[in-house]
């Protein structure tokens, strides 16, 4: 460690030799030794407003040691910690650092290098770096800046952790926190992390892109102003055309959102051709305990890839939740989702006029969970409560496009008189969406609206209760009933099946299987069936009881 001394005859030196010629090339002994003491180069960590005219009397003397400063207008505390990132890549290949407590002005975005770059500060309320200048980013991790003629997204870690960024620009507009990007290739793993951070008034706090086989977001909060919800997710991972391998092996633990149009955004944007057709894919990711609220969506993954038959796989959602104006997920071309558990609450209509919000069918319904041409998902103990005037809107959506999906033991609770449906399913075949174990604890909107099976050829236990019957969870329907009547002169009668809606029967795969049973004070014949149909079954009494009152007990089975 440098005595104050020490640091002071550091700093000095370097200052003197950038006044006296600023051409003059710095000793690199010197200045590597100087970087782990961010106070040898004049950092203060008091939020002052001390800036770099404040130790130098041109720019080009300031440039001597901060070769990136491009003001003497710029924040002295910044352009030291950007400085001792620089040098400790130069000398060492790598920059690890460790900021001290106190809180750090920067007027100017901090590009790191090339190399693997880890942060830590001293905790979340001793360590604070606050954003002075509108339409910045504060940290730029592979430049950012990537197109034909451009800076190249780069192949390093980033890590940070244990501080706290906040922006207090006049306005927020194209402000962000953290923006990351790098080019993947296949078998590369990144390993992004960030780890007990709080992100704190920017419009967009985190972009990354192209994450590559390994990106860690844990203990992290993201709030925006208060009032307002910001256009952008508080996440954002996208996939664009420096991918030319897929990404994979997303974590996101602990995520505190509030005030974002999403908690977090995923987006696999488009390939230019046929040839690229899974290099933008991005696969096996887990989220736990994230939280997003006044907001619209907890999770919105959007799948641009040109491959048709491409599916995101491996999705993992647990005990996470969502409250405000939309909260709740949207995916579009996943499989092998599973969603588990959390509170998802909506009390508040979206702001108007953003087909955004989330993304509507042509009646402008509203969808909390919106799945759209996913394959074998499972959405199991949702807790769903909506009141207030909403407008049109209902809690779960599946489209035509869906198969082998699960609706499991949902508890919902909607005082909204405007509900268009509870759940409205739809799937790719029959019998390939499911519903089954829904509590509907309150429903404003009347039993027909609680499952509306759009097609009449999905499974829903709730509509099977309507029926007087039940539906297990492989699909398998049990209808019961009770037919009293008179036989035929062959002694025959004949039952019609409930049907989901007229012409839908309830059994679409197979003839049910049917028990009989007669019920009568007079002795009668055993019925015997002989015929059955999807819409109908006859039996017999035989002709000696022609033309004769029966009581008739039935249960048919079947899918």
């Amino acid at each position: 460690m440098l005595s104050g001394a020490s640091k002071d005859h550091v700093f000095a030196r370097l200052t003197a030799r950038a006044l006296e010629d600023p051409a003059q090339a710095i000793d690199a002994t010197m200045l590597s030794a100087a970087n782990s003491q961010l106070h040898a180069l004049g950092w203060r960590g008091d939020k002052t407003n001390l800036t770099l005219a404040s130790k130098f009397k041109t720019l080009a003397a300031a440039q001597a040691v901060f070769p990136s400063a491009r003001s003497l207008d710029e924040y002295l505390d910044g352009c030291c910690i950007e400085r001792v990132i620089q040098l400790s890549a130069k000398y060492f290949g790598r920059a690890a650092i460790k900021l001290p407590n106190g809180g750090s002005r920067i007027s100017r975005t901090i590009n790191t290098t090339g190399y693997y770059v880890s942060i830590e500060g001293s905790g979340l309320y001793a360590t604070q770096l606050i954003l002075m200048t509108p339409g910045i980013a504060m940290f730029r991790h592979g430049l950012g800046n990537v197109g034909p003629g451009k800076d190249q997204p780069i192949q390093a870690p980033f890590q940070m952790s244990k501080l706290r960024m906040t922006c207090e620009t006049p306005s927020r507009v194209a402000t962000m926190g953290l923006d990351i990007s790098f080019s993947t290739s296949s078998g590369i793993g990144f390993q992004t992390a960030l780890q007990t951070l709080a992100i704190h008034g920017f419009e967009q706090p985190i972009r990354v892109q192209n994450p590559g086989r390994g990106l860690l977001i844990d203990t992290v909060s993201c709030f925006g102003p208060d009032g307002t919800i910001q256009r952008f997710g508080a996440v954002q991972v996208i996939t664009n055309q420096y991918c030319d391998g897929p990404s994979g092996g997303l974590t996101f633990r602990s995520l505190k959102v509030a005030n974002y149009r999403y908690g977090v955004d995923v987006w696999m944007q488009a390939e230019a051709s046929d040839t690229e057709a899974d290099h933008r894919s991005i696969e096996g990711c887990n989220f736990s305990d994230v939280t997003a609220q006044n907001g619209w969506l907890t999770l919105r993954v959007k799948n641009d890839c040109r491959n048709a038959d491409y599916r995101s796989t491996l999705w993992s959602i647990t005990q996470s939740d969502g409250q405000g104006g939309s909260p709740g997920i949207y995916m579009e071309r996943c499989s092998a989702v599973t969603v588990r558990g959390g509170y998802w609450i909506t009390n508040t209509p979206p702001p108007p006029g953003d087909p955004e919000n989330p993304i509507p069918d042509t009646n402008g319904e509203r969808r909390y969970f919106d799945l759209r041409s996913c394959d074998t998902f499972a959405l199991e103990d949702l807790r769903m409560d909506a009141a207030g005037d909403l407008g049109a809107h209902c809690l779960i959506h599946t489209d035509g496009g869906c198969q082998s999906g699960d609706i499991v033991r949902a508890a919902v609770i909607d005082y909204s008189p405007n509900a268009t449906a509870g759940f409205r399913l739809q799937g790719k075949s029959p019998n390939t969406v499911r519903e089954t174990g829904t509590k509907w604890k309150h429903w404003a909107s009347g039993d027909p609206k609680k499952v509306v099976d759009v097609e009449h050829n999905q499974i829903s236990q709730t509509n099977a209760k309507l029926a007087g019957g039940t539906v297990d969870e492989t699909g398998e329907y049990s209808l019961r009933g009770v037919f009293n009547g008179i036989t035929d002169r062959k002694g025959n009668v004949t039952v019609k099946l409930p049907m989901r809606a007229p012409g839908h029967p309830y059994f679409i795969e197979e003839k049910p299987f049917v028990l009989l049973t007669a019920a009568s004070a007079n002795a009668v014949p055993s019925p015997t069936l002989v015929g059955v149909s999807q819409h109908e079954f006859t039996a017999t009494f035989g002709p000696s009881f022609a033309q004769r009152e029966v009581h008739l007990i039935w249960l048919a089975r079947g899918r």
